[in-house]
């Protein structure tokens, strides 16, 4: 006779995995050439860019965080993520949204060694702190009315435990009923134990979790459960020169080694101002040291705060009296064991692709806001200040004495680099292109002169004319302003123009020649099946590039990345 089910068993139980993912529109077992169109991604190229901005950041003492945010700037995050971390060492990354965050956190991407910084504002809080706890994800202290929420969040211990306790079970119930997902199993050698229940008190509850657990024959393990491995720096050249780029490193290497000893650090001085000021202390224990509770346990939630130096669109103030008391007032709650963790102070750069003077104002600005900081007592583990384009300027020197020196240990200066990574900053010429947009020819027809191709009738044939129609349009990302001959492609190493408008899944290209029409050539005319290719550096040094493309239409050649429509237009790695 079965028994009942516990209150925790029905709560398990209850909770339902997450619904399994939309089917996408191509299988990865559909060959290459069959694919109605397809977003090649060069992995290598990106892993040299990333290489080339670390050589640029290690001449300026900090360490590189790469912006895979908006699925990696079109280029999948999941993936070029992977790829950093196990080829070339890369252990902080930074996306815009906490579900970006997660995306990286159950496609493997795991803390530790893996550190994840949201660059947005935080949004349905203070819910949302519970999941940038549960994922181990690092959170942008944005406003007043966000540190407000976070203090209030740190102050509920109750409901807090029982969000955790949620999401564990959550997260142990989808993975029972998907046994294999390749991109959430962790290797068994590295868990910890019981580390994924630090948040729960009562050994009733964590006996009685754990065997449900046990009852699962899996060996899934939630992230937040593996036990972190010392490793080493990444030793990076002070040379710019591409031929003299460091060899990534066979191995993964902890790039911000020594954060969380920093951190440990600052909190320890903090608490002994405090104890010095007041004249308390803390209870020894009989060896000496601190005793800690189970709140100061608990895995905690690592905060930055935004300083708005003109970006003006996030942060605080630096010459204001707030600023700094709110500060102030989230460090004495980490004093006091809340389960959250100041981990850097940073600003964006607004003008520095330009080397402007409004830049150099804005590090001025930084640095008076550091200042006054560290007069408070406050240690900063980390500072971060540039995109790509001010690190690869050569009269920005931003990680100087000022910025880095502190008492007790010198702040770890990082550089948040994305443009550059995927090879997406023209004014700098060594870094690789890494992506190429490319379409199956489906049709080709004789159109005779005078009459007209696609809506509007707005291309008229001069003379008799071929012509081929790809499968690609602007339901895919392609821009609908390169029609009317605007824009080009390139089959058979031969650029064509397109004519008529861009339609929302196809495009029509003029393939004629002045030999096609007369003597057709099976060697060089088009035929169906033929891959056109819309940009990337497949197309020779005087083909179609990304970079031309958006001076043409006067944007940026991430906006044209990040518009590809990733469920329509198949990612095809070069590994």
């Amino acid at each position: 006779m079965s028994s009942s089910p516990t209150p925790v068993e029905s709560l398990f139980n209850s909770l339902s995995p997450p619904p399994p993912p939309p089917p996408t529109v191509h299988s990865d077992n559909i060959p290459h050439g069959q694919l109605r169109a397809t977003h090649t991604i060069d992995l290598p190229a990106i892993g040299y860019n990333y290489s080339y901005v670390s050589s640029h950041a290690a001449s300026q003492k900090c360490s590189v965080m790469a912006v895979v945010k908006a699925d990696a700037y079109g280029h999948g995050s999941v993936r070029t993520a992977q790829y950093l971390q196990q080829k070339h060492g890369c252990t902080a990354f930074a996306v815009a949204t906490l579900e970006e965050a997660i995306t990286l956190r159950q496609g493997g991407i795991c803390y530790p060694p893996c550190r994840v910084l949201v660059l947005g504002a935080p949004v349905g809080y203070p819910e949302c702190f519970d999941l940038y706890l549960h994922y181990r994800v690092e959170v942008m202290m944005s406003g007043m009315e966000t540190v407000r929420s976070f203090l209030s969040w740190a102050e509920d211990g109750n409901k807090r435990r029982e969000a955790q306790v949620q999401h564990m079970s959550a997260d142990t119930k989808a993975q029972s009923k998907n046994p294999n997902p390749s991109a959430q199993t962790i290797a068994t050698s590295r868990i910890g134990s019981a580390a994924t229940l630090s948040n729960v008190e009562g050994e009733a509850l964590k006996g009685e979790l754990r065997r449900i657990m046990s009852k699962k024959d899996n060996h899934v393990i939630n992230p937040s459960g593996l036990i972190k491995e010392p490793l080493s720096i990444p030793e990076y050249t002070n040379s710019t020169n591409p031929s003299t780029l460091p060899n990534p490193p066979k191995k993964e290497k902890e790039i911000f080694r020594g954060l969380e000893h920093a951190a440990s650090v600052s909190r320890q001085a903090a608490q002994k101002t405090t104890q010095e000021g007041t004249g308390t202390s803390s209870s020894p224990t009989p060896n000496g040291q601190k005793k800690i509770t189970k709140e100061a346990r608990q895995k905690r939630v690592r905060y930055h705060i935004m300083v708005d130096t003109g970006m003006g669109r996030l942060g605080f103030t630096p010459e204001t009296d707030d600023s700094t008391d709110t500060i102030k007032d989230l460090y004495s709650a980490e004093m006091n064991e809340r389960p959250i963790e100041f981990y850097g102070l940073c600003t964006h750069m607004a003008e520095a692709c330009n080397e402007s003077d409004f830049t150099l104002e804005q590090m001025e600005r930084f640095k008076t806001l550091l200042g006054r900081v560290r007069e408070g007592g406050i240690g900063i583990p980390t500072v971060h200040t540039d995109n790509s384009a001010a690190l690869l300027t050569k009269r920005l020197k931003h990680f100087d004495p000022v910025i880095l020196e502190q008492e007790s240990y010198k702040s770890r200066g990082f550089v948040r680099c994305g443009g550059a990574v995927y090879g997406q900053r023209p004014s700098f010429p060594d870094l690789k292109e890494c992506s190429t947009l490319s379409a199956a020819v489906g049709n080709v027809m004789l159109v005779k002169k005078g009459d007209t191709v696609g809506y509007d009738r707005t291309w008229v044939a001069k003379r008799d004319s071929l012509i081929a129609t790809l499968g690609l349009g602007f339901a895919d990302g392609y821009p609908r302003e390169l029609g009317g001959g605007r824009g080009k492609v390139v089959i058979n190493n031969v650029k064509y123009p397109i004519v008529g408008n861009v339609c929302m899944d196809m495009l029509m290209v003029d393939v004629t020649t002045s030999s096609s029409l007369r003597q057709p050539d099976p060697e060089t005319d088009v035929k169906v099946g033929d891959e056109a290719y819309l940009w990337g550096p497949g197309t020779g040094k005087d083909g179609i590039h990304l970079k031309d493309i958006a001076e043409k239409l006067g944007t940026t050649q991430s906006a044209l990345t990040c518009g590809i429509v990733k469920e329509r237009v198949k990612i095809v790695y070069k590994t």
